[in-house]
């Protein structure tokens, strides 16, 4: 039983770093969307105290969102093993994109 355990300890940790270098290493999670920030509000109207405000929820946002990846990483590696939980989890993930993409294409 406590082998058992150190192999889950040890699946963890790996999956761990890879959830930290896949956040590190995609631009998308950590340059675009603050770039994004200025078309979404005028900043130019506000004050630096709202700024700061804003900007602590966009990157509060941001770090949780890397957060969720990286405490989930284990959990994904493990579901996605079958090739019919990796079908489900691509067509999911397509459809997020197109709902999104349609959403901001509307607006």
């Amino acid at each position: 039983m406590t082998e058992t355990v150190h192999m889950e300890e040890r699946r963890v940790l790996p999956s761990i770093g890879a959830g930290i270098v896949t956040c590190a290493i995609s631009p998308y999670m950590m340059i675009l969307f603050p770039l994004v920030l200025p078309g979404m509000m005028n900043i130019s109207t506000l004050q630096m105290p709202d700024f700061l405000i804003v900007a602590e929820v966009t990157f509060a946002a941001l770090i949780s969102g890397a957060g969720i990846i990286i405490c989930f990483a284990a959990q994904l590696r493990r579901f996605v093993r079958s090739a019919r939980n990796a079908t489900l989890v691509n067509r999911s993930l397509a459809v997020l994109l197109m709902v999104g993409g349609g959403l901001i294409s509307v607006a």
